[in-house]
């Protein structure tokens, strides 16, 4: 970051990020465990932290942020809601997983059919993993997007020469 923008590296640098932890996303509901979705859900927070602390720092700042310093926030901005989106879906996952954890280690805990076993509690999860990729996948796109063109902007018309006055001035 140079002083207050948020540049088109970092919005590439983000993408990379997001990317990389979607090609670790588990699909099969047996690699899913505990200690690595919660190892998920901790790695997209610091980068959902970090992009929130980049935009954070230009729009506070006293330097007045430019036109492409707008337009990746405003990128990054679009991009935040499917990143959001996309914790929460891994937070449900991770509740799942360490519901089926503790219903293994209690028998008979889980008010419902659905959460009582432990290989349901991981398919669910795994459902939610998946939703957590499409997510990924939407942030990363537009991260990776092209800037929106600037509007043009035509010049306003042209007064009308004006004749001249003839009569008395006023």
């Amino acid at each position: 970051m140079t002083g207050n923008t948020v540049e088109p590296r970092m919005l590439g640098y983000l993408a990379r990020r997001l990317a990389d932890l979607i090609d670790i996303l588990p699909v099969d509901p047996a690699a899913i465990d505990l200690a690595t979705a919660a190892d998920h859900v901790a790695r997209l927070s610091y980068d959902i932290k970090r992009a929130t602390a980049w935009m954070n720092t230009a729009l506070n700042s006293a330097i007045p942020v430019l036109l492409p310093q707008r337009e990746a926030i405003e990128q990054l901005t679009d991009a935040m809601i499917p990143m959001a989106d996309a914790q929460q879906a891994r937070t449900r996952a991770l509740a799942h997983v360490a519901h089926g954890y503790r219903a293994a280690a209690i028998p008979g805990v889980g008010p419902s059919h659905l959460r009582a076993d432990e290989s349901t509690s991981r398919i669910i999860a795994a459902d939610f993993y998946s939703r957590a990729r499409g997510h990924l996948d939407e942030a990363t796109a537009e991260l990776r997007r092209d800037p929106r063109p600037a509007p043009r902007i035509s010049p306003p018309p042209a007064a009308p020469a004006s004749a001249p006055r003839t009569g008395p001035r006023r």
